[in-house]
């Protein structure tokens, strides 16, 4: 088939639709990416890609669209959002090409994807939706904008035409279903659950003595409001001096500084490290010396809260337990293979699964492990999880 791809990120930013473009071309088809000239996770627009508008990438024809770049503030997300949005949907307008079906990946926001829907309505092609992200109730957790305002009415209505120009919908958590349909007031039948295709790097493994010869708690990814890293903290710190445990923390975010007071406060310098933002391989590589593998993920009563992190699904491959404290579709996937401590919010709950998991022995932790990496390769592994997409994308021709 010829596939169009509408994102705005690619490579060399780390995101899913990279390898998912890559592995639609090894298996025959014909693929043309329209995306944003890359700076998500990169400080801004690389040198090398300031002037770059097409390029050919592993057999992928990409085309770069002008953005302003992300930098911090509100006003410059919302430039980077809206830029890609004006210049990507111009520049389909003009595309020439012979295509059987739009795929987008819609990460944050939406609207990023508005041009595909109206690609596919012109030329009277499918349009096949892939929702990261759900909008506008994303924006509503964030605390952006209120429900009850008028950039709420328009950005529901916004987003609404989008999800309406999508002829399948697939969704990478179950529970979003409820949300299109009682929210949004979609069809429920071109609703399919099809999991984000994992991002795994498996780096070489570090010296066990770089960890410590103890209980290792790793984490590794963003350090904000929703993942709970001040929790665990004190968690640990109600665990008491004498406890055989250590918390490695990989990553940043907008909690970093606020997690590291926290840590200076208890006084547990000496079990709770932080190593900054990591190359993926070096990153990986502290997965092979974990006990645990910590996937967290604040609760509430948005489906937003109820979603399956990607960071779940990947942290299956590695072979480990995981210690989650989730709830929704996160926590029915981990009760569900079995090997997984699942832990409530707050400080208490976490200390006291933390603690019956010290208790187990290494060959508890092994088989816990190996469910996982057996769940991982059976369902969620990336070839399974593409096996489901490429049928989803050719089934809508």
């Amino acid at each position: 088939m010829r596939i169009l791809i509408v994102c705005q990120y690619y490579f060399p930013e780390n995101v899913a639709i990279t390898p998912i473009a890559e592995d639609l071309v090894r298996r025959g088809h014909e693929v043309t990416v329209v995306t944003g000239r890359p700076n998500y996770g990169l400080g801004g627009i690389p040198d090398e890609y300031r002037k770059v508008s097409y390029e050919e990438l592993n057999g992928v024809r990409i085309h770069r669209m002008p953005l302003c770049p992300r930098k911090k503030g509100k006003l410059s997300l919302i430039a980077n959002y809206l830029s890609f949005n004006f210049s990507s949907r111009k520049f389909l307008r003009r595309l020439k090409g012979d295509f059987d079906v739009v795929y987008s990946m819609s990460m944050s926001p939406v609207m990023s994807v508005q041009g595909a829907g109206e690609f596919a309505r012109k030329h009277h092609i499918p349009h096949v939706l892939h929702c990261l992200d759900l909008w506008p109730e994303s924006a509503v957790v964030a605390g952006n904008i209120k429900p009850e305002s008028i950039f709420y009415r328009i950005l529901y209505r916004w987003s609404r035409k989008i999800y309406l120009s999508a002829t399948k919908i697939l969704i990478s958590s179950p529970s979003f279903k409820e949300y299109f349909v009682s929210v949004l007031r979609l069809s429920p039948g071109n609703i399919v659950f099809v999991p984000q295709p994992p991002l795994v790097e498996k780096g070489e493994s570090l010296d066990k003595k770089e960890l410590g010869n103890c209980f290792n708690l790793v984490y590794v990814g963003n350090v904000g409001k929703l993942q709970l890293i001040e929790e665990v903290v004190d968690a640990i710190a109600l665990l008491g001096k004498d406890a055989n445990v250590s918390f490695h923390v990989v990553g940043t975010g907008s909690n970093l500084e606020k997690a590291k007071k926290e840590v200076e406060e208890k006084g547990l310098s000496d079990k709770v490290f932080f190593y900054g933002t990591l190359s993926v391989e070096e990153a990986s590589s502290f997965y092979r010396d974990a006990s645990v593998i910590l996937v967290p993920l604040r609760g509430g009563a948005s489906p937003v809260y109820k979603t399956i992190p990607n960071k779940l699904i990947s942290s299956l491959a590695y072979g480990k337990p995981i210690f989650g404290i989730i709830e929704g579709d996160g926590r029915e996937l981990l009760e569900q293979i079995g090997g997984s401590l699942i832990a409530r919010e707050g400080e208490k709950h976490i200390a006291e699964t933390l603690k019956k998991a010290m208790l187990l022995s290494d060959e508890q932790l092994a088989k816990m492990g190996k469910r996982n990496a057996e769940a991982y390769e059976d369902r969620y592994s990336f070839e399974k999880v593409m096996d489901s997409l490429e049928r989803e994308i050719t089934s809508s021709k």
